[in-house]
């Protein structure tokens, strides 16, 4: 016979299941054993159609006791820990983050502030507050070439003034007191400067440089930056031979002539940009643009197949395979 309880197969003669110590009723029949603690059980009373019964287990298994009680301690212990964890993470992390207070601000529009109270308002802007372009003060409003100084986001500095570009870098270098900037162009600007950014998107925004070195100061506003560009005539009068590109043997400056009339002069990180044309067999003149158009005569000599001598200087031809020796 099988135990109307754990469904082990037992003698039929035990009253008492080996396995589950269950108690075994002769009076009635077992017929089906379920998983959720039920069984069936058929009553023996000689009827032709058997009653069937649904009787539950008054207990659990042994095991299945033992397996609940691990499982309610397991709980009781993890949510012991996670509130002792909770509690000790907020005291040792929590209580000591300074609390945040909004800063109060009062309004007086019929007042100005003053140009120390401007000075001294040192946490109201920083270096990212200056990218973008700029002109001097005395500028503005012009229409001929005049420089304008660019900031970027990635740390360039770059001045155009007329035709002629330098690029350079800038950083910042503030202090606890003074905001300072280091400029770093082969033009007006370099060095370190102290910065005072003042004004407003409506009135316009106003940057003084001060240099630490020269106590020379720039006053500067915001400004589209303007390049201009000189245009070669059709027909330029050239020497093949000067096309390409020539460039001292350290490569720190050179020219660069181009079949089209323009060229390039390179200089550290300075490039003038323009027109250029023989004049001469040993002269030839170049365009660009500074404070005005400016046409200049220059001397040349053919050292020799790869060299030339411009205005006394040596330079080298890095365009074609005659430089191979020189590089």
């Amino acid at each position: 016979m099988i135990c109307p309880r754990c469904g082990k197969e037992i003698d039929d003669s035990e009253t008492l299941c080996p396995f589950c110590m269950h108690e075994i009723d002769k009076n009635v029949e077992f017929n089906d054993f379920r998983k959720d603690g039920y069984v069936q059980l058929q009553a023996k009373d000689g009827v032709e159609k058997p009653e069937t019964l649904s009787v539950k287990p008054k207990y659990f298994k042994l095991a299945e006791f033992n397996i609940f009680v691990i499982a309610i301690v397991y709980i009781l212990f993890i949510s012991a820990f996670t509130v002792f964890s909770l509690r000790y993470i907020q005291k040792t992390h929590v209580d000591y983050v300074k609390p945040y207070h909004i800063k109060q601000t009062v309004e007086t529009p019929d007042e100005e502030p003053t140009e120390k109270e401007i000075r001294n308002d040192v946490k109201s802007y920083s270096v990212k507050d200056i990218i973008g372009s700029w002109c001097l003060e005395s500028d503005s409003g012009s229409t001929g070439p005049v420089p304008y100084y660019t900031f970027t986001s990635d740390g360039v500095a770059q001045e155009n003034y007329g035709s002629i570009v330098t690029v350079g870098d800038y950083k910042d270098v503030s202090g606890k007191k003074k905001k300072k900037i280091y400029i770093n162009l082969d033009s007006t600007l370099k060095g370190v400067f102290e910065y005072i950014l003042s004004g407003n998107e409506q009135d316009g925004y106003r940057l003084e440089l001060i240099s630490e070195e020269s106590e020379i100061g720039y006053i500067l506003v915001r400004a589209e930056a303007k390049a201009w560009d000189v245009k070669p005539p059709d027909k330029p009068k050239l020497n093949k031979k000067l096309i390409g590109k020539w460039f001292t043997k350290d490569k720190d400056k050179g020219y660069v002539f181009s079949k089209n009339g323009t060229f390039k002069r390179v200089t550290g990180q300075t490039v003038t940009k323009g027109s250029w044309s023989v004049k001469s067999d040993s002269v030839f003149t170049v365009k660009y643009v500074r404070e005005q158009l400016i046409n200049r005569d220059i001397s040349y000599l053919f050292n020799s197949k790869n060299t030339v001598i411009i205005n006394g200087v040596e330079y080298f031809d890095f365009s074609g395979k005659t430089n191979k020796n020189t590089e």
